[in-house]
């Protein structure tokens, strides 16, 4: 066989070696059950639809074919994977044997005993066992590198507008390049989401996490892991991720912790790749009331320091590097965003539209939607309410 020497891996901890172990355990037992595709698509944790994602069929009309089905996928992304381990290893010269290994051990529709497969193997006792280890292991790592898991993350999309707040955009974003915690607070209204999602947009717009909390929909330890996990997967860090489809996407209880150390192993891991976490409505969590929320905070402060942070809320409820609170638009930049919509007020109108919003930029655009409401239904004339 070919030589021992095992490619070389990145620096783990104990809680990440065990993470990619219980994947590696997941795929091996998969293998072990290759050639029962109604057991793999109803056991097996990679066969769930979040998981495979789009390399399942679209729903069919009863659930036992469906789970036949999704075996069936499993079945072939195993194939694909094995293929490419060839392609993945050339560099050690090991692809091949492992390719050669796995169509042996577990492709091969004839399941021969150990000892045969030395002998077809041309290897020894102790070398078919360490290197099938090595083959299971690498396999693990090219299965969840080519999934695509049926999950969407929140898209952060660039704000149409950003009138007044170019000086702010630019003395935040400095912060958060040197990866600070920022804080955005301010009343309903004053424009705090949209200029986060400018900063997002300008810093990282292909690796910013958004999660905005909503009570009873995503304000669980769960859901903002699971979230985070996916995210930092899609960024090629996957220890969190594979510990989570290892357990079926839950959380068991007591091991709490374990997940968090994984999930900053994964943070630690992205060395000079920038990523932005962002957190909308954190003054929703009200760790007081709530034992979900109680949970949070520690979670979401325990972040700080490990990568560029930006909180939103009305409220600063989270210790930060940088709290900025946020105020309304000045008379003047009220007047631009008017103009930009087309709508040139006199002074003594403008003081009077400023006088009533504060220069709030929400009320600023139910006011434009007014006038184009009253424009097409045909009044031409504003009066004062």
């Amino acid at each position: 066989m070919a030589p021992k020497t095992k490619p070389p891996a990145a620096p783990a901890t104990a809680d990440a070696d065990q993470a990619t172990a219980a994947f590696a355990k997941v795929v091996k037992q998969a293998l072990e059950q290759f050639h029962a595709p109604a057991w793999l698509g109803e056991q097996s944790p990679l066969a769930s639809p979040y998981f495979l994602g789009e390399r399942l069929p679209r729903p069919t009309a009863t659930a036992s074919v469906d789970t036949l089905l999704r075996g069936q996928a499993l079945q072939q992304l195993l194939l694909e994977a094995a293929d490419a381990l060839v392609a993945h290893y050339v560099r050690w010269h090991q692809g091949q044997v492992w390719l050669e290994l796995l169509q042996a051990s577990y492709f091969s529709p004839t399941r021969l005993p150990v000892y045969k497969l030395i002998q077809q193997l041309n290897t020894s006792e102790a070398a078919y066992h360490r290197n099938q280890g090595y083959a299971i292991e690498h396999l693990a790592q090219v299965v969840i590198g080519r999934v695509k898991p049926a999950l969407r993350l929140e898209s952060v999309m660039p704000p149409a507008t950003l009138v007044g707040r170019a000086e702010a955009l630019t003395d935040l974003l400095t912060n958060l390049q040197l990866g600070k915690t920022v804080g955005i607070s301010g009343a309903g209204g004053v424009g705090k989401t949209t200029l986060g999602q400018a900063l997002a947009h300008t810093f990282a717009p292909q690796a910013t996490f958004w999660y905005t909390f909503a009570p009873g929909l995503s304000d669980s330890l769960r859901s903002l892991l699971f979230a985070l996990a996916y995210f930092l997967h899609k960024q090629a860090a996957s220890a969190l991720w594979s510990q989570l489809v290892a357990d079926r996407g839950e959380i068991k209880a007591g091991k709490e912790g374990v997940a968090l150390n994984l999930l900053r192993h994964d943070l630690a891991s992205l060395g000079q790749h920038r990523v932005l976490l962002c957190f909308d409505e954190v003054d929703l969590l009200r760790p007081n009331e709530s034992e979900a929320h109680a949970q949070l905070i520690p979670l979401l402060e325990s972040l700080r320091g490990q990568v560029p942070l930006l909180y939103i809320g009305q409220k600063s409820r989270i210790a930060t590097d940088l709290p900025y609170a946020l105020t309304g638009l000045t008379l003047v930049d009220s007047a631009v965003l008017l103009q930009q919509a087309g709508i040139d007020l006199a002074q003594s109108e403008l003081n009077r539209l400023y006088h009533g919003t504060e220069g709030n930029p929400r009320l600023l655009e139910l006011f434009i939607a007014l006038v184009f409401s009253r424009q097409r239904s045909g009044e031409t004339n504003l009066k004062r309410e």
